[in-house]
């Protein structure tokens, strides 16, 4: 597993899904049995030990996770909260002891130009050059959904980005007018984007 990011609000982790034998050896049995009674698709299964695997990592302590009412995952031990995303091969993880987090990633490769048209709008579409800058938007636009309380699922009409080589921002209008800032990586394997508020 891998930091990518600690201070004092908050933590970044990035790491590769493994195999459920390494589940068996690193998480309680009881865990184990509940992903395989809870979840059908392996893969599934794999992200969801995954998440618990890196909570223990960064808690150092074995820990589930619950919802709040707005369904945003907390440590149900410490109450710290949390975000989570994953991708084919990553799972992602940013933990605080208070605020509000998100975080989103996705590999490359994967074609967004068809599902483009749900969530790029005219300002936007105006510097989209790329299947990559479609990545970026959505990954932006989804972490920024995961921070607030309530959120609108219309990333076409109610969330607006912008970004240069080294910042990015998401204008967001419902249900509240406010912009979020966004920490991001960009490299050959995958985009990882992430947010937080105190």
């Amino acid at each position: 597993m891998e930091i990518i990011e600690q201070n004092r609000y908050y933590k970044v982790a990035l790491d590769t899904i493994k195999t459920i034998d390494f589940y068996r050896e690193q998480l309680p049995v009881d865990l184990i049995n509940k992903a395989h009674t809870s979840f059908k698709n392996e893969q599934r299964i794999r992200e969801w030990l995954h998440t618990h695997y890196m909570i223990k990592k960064l808690t150092d302590i074995f820990q589930p996770y619950a919802y709040n009412e707005w369904q945003k995952p907390f440590c149900s031990v410490t109450g710290e909260v949390l975000s989570i995303a994953h991708s084919d091969s990553f799972s992602a993880v940013i933990i605080a002891s208070s605020g509000l987090v998100g975080i989103d990633i996705e590999e490359k490769g994967r074609d967004f130009k068809r599902a483009s048209v749900k969530f790029i709008n005219n300002k936007e579409s105006v510097w989209v050059k790329s299947n990559e800058d479609l990545i970026k938007i959505w990954c932006f636009k989804e972490a920024a959904f995961k921070i607030i309380n309530n959120a609108s699922p219309d990333f076409k009409n109610d969330y607006h980005c912008i970004m240069s080589t080294k910042k990015a921002k998401v204008f967001v209008n419902k249900p509240v007018e406010k912009s979020i800032n966004m920490f991001f990586i960009d490299n050959e394997k995958y985009f990882l984007t992430w947010c937080f508020e105190k």
